[in-house]
């Protein structure tokens, strides 16, 4: 079941509330299996539909996308070891927040020198519409203050986080939030392990994937993160 919000495609998932940036997620994943199995109308139809739920983090997953296979040697480098995955990872998990941070503090210059980036809209579609996100870096800030308020906080998290609360749109601080910094290192180390033993082909697509865990709370323990390793592991016969 599908509808629209807004003008945004979303599916219906029973929540009560539209989810366009879940059903973009959906999208992407369907792309994946798409270019996983090698079927380019499943890809067209899944690019189609995610399109039409206007999601910017769609659309700048698809951007990376596109540099994956612009600079393929260097992903297939950084993909080839679960090390190199998981350090890079983590570096993108923490250059992705700094930026971020600077584009809605102001700190980041425009191209004219200007010391204020309003973003830049491109054929007036809100899926290229990019700007300042202060509402999201203050979910992202409230997570990382409420994981680190405490030892026990710090090492075992806070539990399973209420969905109608204000959540961190940032997957690696999400599950540090709910599972601590212990179990949030174990399920990196696995996760990124599985990834890097069944990226080859694949690596342009992890980038986008992993950019989409920057900006929406994918954390560890959902789903999201089953189906993607589980496409990775699905070979074309």
């Amino acid at each position: 079941n599908a509808y629209e919000y807004y003008h945004r495609w979303t599916f219906d998932m029973g929540f009560g509330r539209s989810l366009p940036n879940w059903t973009a997620i959906y999208c992407f994943l369907f792309a994946m299996l798409a270019v996983r199995w090698r079927l380019p109308l499943a890809l067209l139809a899944s690019l189609t539909m995610g399109w039409y739920t206007e999601s910017r983090n769609f659309a700048l997953a698809l951007g990376l996308v596109g540099l994956g296979y612009l600079f393929f040697p260097v992903w297939r480098w950084v993909f080839s070891k679960s090390s190199r995955t998981t350090i890079f990872y983590i570096f993108f998990a923490g250059v992705s927040l700094w930026i971020l941070e600077q584009i809605t503090s102001g700190q980041l210059t425009t191209w004219q020198g200007e010391n204020s980036w309003f973003g830049y809209d491109f054929f007036g579609e809100r899926i290229l519409w990019f700007t300042a996100d202060p509402v999201r870096l203050g979910w992202d800030m409230m997570g990382i203050k409420e994981w680190t308020k405490s030892m026990h906080t710090f090492v075992w998290g806070m539990g399973d986080w209420p969905n109608n609360a204000p959540n961190p749109h940032h997957s690696l601080i999400h599950t540090l939030l709910e599972r601590g910094i212990f179990v949030t290192s174990v399920l990196l180390i696995f996760i990124m392990n599985e990834i890097s033993k069944n990226a080859r082909g694949m690596e342009p697509w992890l980038l986008g994937w992993f950019s989409l865990g920057m900006f929406l709370h994918l954390n560890f323990v959902t789903m999201f993160w089953v189906i993607a390793m589980l496409i990775l592991r699905c070979r074309y016969l």
